[in-house]
């Protein structure tokens, strides 16, 4: 499996650290709107850094906040990630919210950030075809759609605006009773199914796993994908800063060697 992006759930505002990760592999930032990261101006100075570091800037937000897709979008998002998905018909209205006519209902104001220089209609325009749209796919209900319709999600107009579907592993198994964790088989065989859909459909497949263990772990299922979330910038920056807090303790309370006699 060769993955063609990497990303990273972010929380915490700090365009430095954003800037950080892009350069050191991440590609893609995705602000969690859903779990905290703050929806307003701080997120022009988050997109400004990872833009400057040659990254992309996503946002990810929950059903009931969509109504931010455009105002974010404003800013000079690269697009946004939509959480717990139940059915084609978020997704579609997600779609529209996004996009300008005739692909959405989206405002055209060619005096936002996402024009660039204020007026720059074609800029603006030319952006938006650029924009990436992410379905979270962490719901038994959104599978069984998916399952049932595969044949009519090409019919869709609005499709040539969805770009993948990113598995989230945890609620997945938390929607549909399963145990967290790749051992257990009817877990393994949902995301399979998801991993597979997007691929019949021509949508990118994504997986979030929190370790490379876990990947590891994943990948001897037969869950291969080309977009993998990478952990969450919290978690991430806990656990290598425990790493070293024991790294260093066992230093420290190691017993001097023993000079030697020969």
């Amino acid at each position: 499996m060769t993955l063609r992006r990497l990303a990273i759930l972010v929380s915490m505002t700090s365009p430095d650290a954003a800037r950080l990760a892009v350069r050191a592999g991440i590609d893609t930032i995705i602000l969690d709107g859903e779990h905290g990261h703050p929806l307003g101006s701080e997120v022009a100075a988050m997109a400004a850094a990872i833009h400057e570091a040659g990254g992309r800037c996503l946002v990810r937000l929950a059903g009931n906040q969509t109504h931010h897709i455009g105002p974010l979008l404003d800013n000079g998002l690269d697009g946004f990630v939509l959480s717990g998905v139940e059915d084609l018909g978020q997704m579609r209205r997600a779609a529209m919210a996004a996009w300008y006519p005739p692909r959405g209902n989206r405002s055209v104001n060619p005096f936002v950030p996402a024009a660039g220089n204020p007026g720059d209609e074609a800029a603006l325009v030319a952006g938006a075809d650029r924009l990436e749209l992410w379905a979270m796919a962490e719901t038994g209900s959104f599978l069984e759609g998916l399952r049932s319709g595969l044949n009519d999600i090409a019919k869709e107009p609005w499709l040539a605006n969805w770009t993948g579907l990113i598995v989230g592993p945890y609620d997945l198994a938390a929607s549909m009773g399963y145990e967290a964790s790749p051992d257990d088989a009817r877990l393994a065989a949902a995301v399979r199914d998801y991993v597979d859909i997007a691929t019949r459909a021509g949508l990118t497949a994504g997986l979030f796993s929190r370790s490379p263990e876990v990947l590891r772990r994943w990948r001897d299922c037969g869950v291969a994908v080309d977009f993998m979330i990478v952990g969450y910038d919290r978690d991430i920056w806990y656990q290598e800063l425990r790493t070293r807090v024991e790294a260093v303790a066992d230093v420290v309370s190691g017993a001097p060697e023993e000079p030697s006699d020969s």
